[in-house]
């Protein structure tokens, strides 16, 4: 079997071992011997070398699927943040930075803008004054403007260059859709 297969005693040992190559046992002129099934032996053994490029192209077929997948996610953003629907990071971490310090600066002026408000007062009324201060300044909080995440437009464009650019891409990806 190892000159039919072209491989040495110890790889045909080994492939036995794994089942690779399958034997079995026959009785002739009252001995016992073991012998190759010749047929399944080479297909299995076929089979056993090809395993490793069918593997390769198993894997080859994902990494392309995987591609296709990022490029048409890819794709998708950038329809998306064309149309208004998507907002850069950094631009998040501008408005939240700028939104936060104005937080942060407000509150901390809490005290000293109060402190001649509450001077010399009951501490009931100064109470009274710091709540309806610090009420004001969550309120200014509050009133959150979600256009300020907007990119501010450049050399006086308008929001029209995003519709053209909007449409521009629904035409690239075949989508007449309008958003």
């Amino acid at each position: 079997m190892a000159r039919i297969l072209l491989i040495s005693e110890q790889d045909l040992s080994r492939l036995t071992k794994e089942r690779i190559l399958r034997k079995r046992s026959e009785r002739q002129r009252g001995h016992l011997r073991t012998v190759y099934k010749i047929v399944e032996s080479v297909q299995s053994y076929v089979m056993h070398l090809d395993e490793p490029a069918r593997k390769a192209r198993e894997e080859w077929q994902h990494e392309k699927t995987e591609t296709q997948r990022i490029v048409r996610e890819h794709k998708q953003m950038e329809l998306d943040y064309a149309k208004g629907d998507l907002v850069k990071k950094t631009r998040v971490r501008f408005v939240l930075t700028n939104m936060l310090t104005a937080m942060k600066s407000k509150l901390l002026g809490l005290g000293p803008n109060c402190a001649r408000l509450v001077a010399g007062q009951e501490p009931a009324r100064a109470r009274r004054v710091l709540d309806e201060y610090a009420l004001r300044v969550l309120e200014e909080i509050a009133n959150f403007n979600p256009d300020l995440f907007d990119e501010p437009h450049k050399n006086g464009q308008n929001e029209d260059i995003d519709r053209t650019i909007a449409t521009r891409l629904r035409k690239r990806r075949g989508d007449a859709k309008r958003p």
